[in-house]
């Protein structure tokens, strides 16, 4: 058993970290520009960092640009983004992100070991559960001082109440 589950937590793990821009696991960086050109549509090439599982946006929203592969291409000089790397430190996990890698970890193992469909479909239920509440929460941890500051008012929009 302890074989099977060091064969797929790297996998669940980072399958997990892949669904949701958890704030534990977000990396700001200067992504290093390489040689090769795009051959079309852009003039850059920037490589993502190796560490990197998922890109989640540009530093600044404006910037148009694109991922192909491992680079991201742009026409800036510099390209400044966010992304989801692989945390490999459990320490450094959300307890509600544990909650669910957990329940992952038992609904894959699940089939293998005791082969019982009806307790699969009760760590799935679980599982969705938990995925469910881990993003919620963590959402509204991220981004609820970037929720208050779109709802607040601008000179522009007051200039224009009646």
């Amino acid at each position: 058993v302890s074989r099977l589950c060091r064969q797929l937590y790297p996998a669940e793990r980072n399958k997990l970290l892949r669904k949701h821009p958890w704030s534990f696991a977000l990396k700001q960086a200067k992504l290093a520009m390489v040689n090769e050109k795009p051959v079309y549509g852009f003039r850059n090439a920037f490589r993502l960092p190796a560490d990197c599982l998922r890109f989640v946006r540009p530093a600044t929203e404006q910037v148009p640009f694109q991922k192909v592969g491992n680079l991201i291409y742009s026409d800036e000089s510099e390209f400044y983004g966010l992304y989801v790397w692989e945390v490999t430190n459990p320490a450094d996990y959300d307890v509600l992100f544990v909650d669910a890698l957990a329940l992952a970890l038992a609904k894959k193992l699940c089939m293998p070991l005791i082969s019982n469909r009806t307790r699969y479909d009760e760590l799935h239920m679980e599982f969705t559960e938990a995925i469910a509440t881990a993003k919620s929460h963590n959402a509204f941890e991220t981004y609820a001082g970037a929720t208050q500051q779109s709802m607040r008012a601008t000179s522009f929009i007051d200039s224009r109440r009646w």
